[in-house]
C-alpha cells in the first residue's frame, strides 16, 4: 500500500472496513513513534536527575523555551505533509517532490536563526524564567550545546512529515527507536563516564541528544532520497519563494496554534520556577507527557 501511495497511484476503498484498515496502516507506526518521542524525553530527565537538583531543573527549563522552537519547526513540517500528500493524491509527484525540498531549504533556514538566536540570547531567554544563578549557569550550558545546531531538530520534525505525507508512517518510527536507544546508551556513558570517556554531567546529557538527532536526520535524508518520487534533484533546491510563501501560508496557523500552547506552558513553567527550584523537577514527568499528547 505504501509503494502505491508513493507512486501516487493509491485507489481509495469502496468499503468503511477497508478505509479503516488504510487508517490503522498509517496511524499505529505514527502513534508509535510519538510514543518513542515521550520516552526519549523521559530517558533524558532520568539520567539527569541522578546529576543533581539544579541540573535536572535547567534541563527542564531549557526544554520549555526550546518548545517554542519546535512549534515552529513542527508547523513546517504540517505545511509539507499536507502539499506532498495533496500532489500524491492528485498524481504530480513532480510538484510532491519540489515541495518536500523547499521545505527541507525552509527547514534549514529556521534551523540557522533559532541557533544564532541561542547563541546569542541563551541567558536572556533563561532569565524570562526567573531562575536561580546556580540553575541558570547549567541551563545556558546545555541550551547552546542543544540549541546552536537547531537544523539538525528541524531536519527531523520536517523530514518525518515528509515522509508520512508521502504514506510512509513506518521509517519515522523506525527511526524514532533506533535514535532513542543511542541517546540511551549515550546518556549513561558521557554522563557518568565509562572506560576512558570522562564524565560530562549535564554536557554530556545534551551531547548526547545532540549526537542522537543528528543520526535521526541523517536516517531520515536517507529514506527520503530512496524514496523514488522524492528522490532529490539538484535543481530543486534553489530557492523558490513561491513554495516558501505557499508553506508559511499553510504553516502559520498551526504555528500560532502551536506557539500559543507553549508560550502558555512557558508561563506555568515560570509560576513553577517562582515558587522554588525544587518543585520544578517535580513537573518535569506530566510536562513531557503532556508535550507530546499535544
Amino acid at each position: 500500500m505504501k509503494d502505491k501511495v508513493l507512486e501516487g497511484k493509491v485507489s481509495m476503498p469502496q468499503t468503511n472496513k477497508g478505509r479503516l484498515k488504510i487508517i490503522t496502516v498509517l496511524a499505529i507506526p505514527a502513534v508509535i513513534e510519538n510514543f518513542f518521542q515521550t520516552i526519549l524525553g523521559f530517558v533524558d530527565t532520568y539520567f539527569v536527575s541522578k546529576i543533581g537538583l539544579a541540573e535536572v531543573s535547567a534541563v527542564g527549563v531549557t526544554n520549555a523555551v526550546l518548545a517554542i522552537y519546535f512549534a515552529l519547526f513542527m508547523a513546517i513540517g504540517v505545511a509539507a505533509n499536507v502539499r506532498i500528500a495533496n500532489f500524491l493524491g492528485a498524481n504530480l509527484p513532480e510538484k510532491a517532490r519540489h515541495i518536500s525540498q523547499q521545505s527541507i531549504v525552509f527547514a534549514a533556514i529556521f534551523g540557522i536563526l533559532t541557533g544564532i538566536i541561542t547563541l546569542i540570547f541563551a541567558e536572556p531567554l533563561l532569565k524570562l524564567m526567573g531562575i536561580e544563578a546556580e540553575v541558570l549557569e547549567a541551563g545556558a550550558l546545555y541550551f547552546r550545546i542543544v540549541g546552536i545546531p537547531s537544523i539538525v531538530m528541524s531536519f527531523m520534525f520536517v523530514l518525518s512529515a515528509i515522509l508520512r505525507g508521502a504514506g510512509d508512517t513506518k521509517s519515522p518510527m523506525k527511526v524514532s527507536i533506533v535514535i532513542n536507544v543511542i541517546n540511551a546508551v549515550l546518556d549513561y556513558v558521557l554522563i557518568f563516564g565509562f572506560l576512558f570517556i570522562p564524565e560530562m554531567g549535564i554536557v554530556g546529557a545534551a551531547l548526547a541528544t545532540v549526537f542522537s538527532r543528528l543520526i535521526g536526520s541523517i536516517a531520515l535524508f536517507y529514506y527520503v532520497n530512496r524514496t523514488e518520487t522524492l528522490t532529490f534533484r539538484r535543481d530543486y533546491w534553489s530557492i523558490d519563494k513561491t513554495h516558501l510563501k505557499e508553506l508559511t501560508t499553510l504553516g502559520a496557523p498551526a504555528a500560532g496554534e502551536r506557539l500559543v500552547m507553549r508560550a502558555g506552558q512557558i508561563v506555568y513553567f515560570g509560576f513553577v520556577v517562582a515558587s522554588g527550584r525544587m518543585r520544578l523537577p517535580l513537573t518535569r514527568l506530566p510536562a513531557t507527557l503532556k508535550y507530546f499528547l499535544t
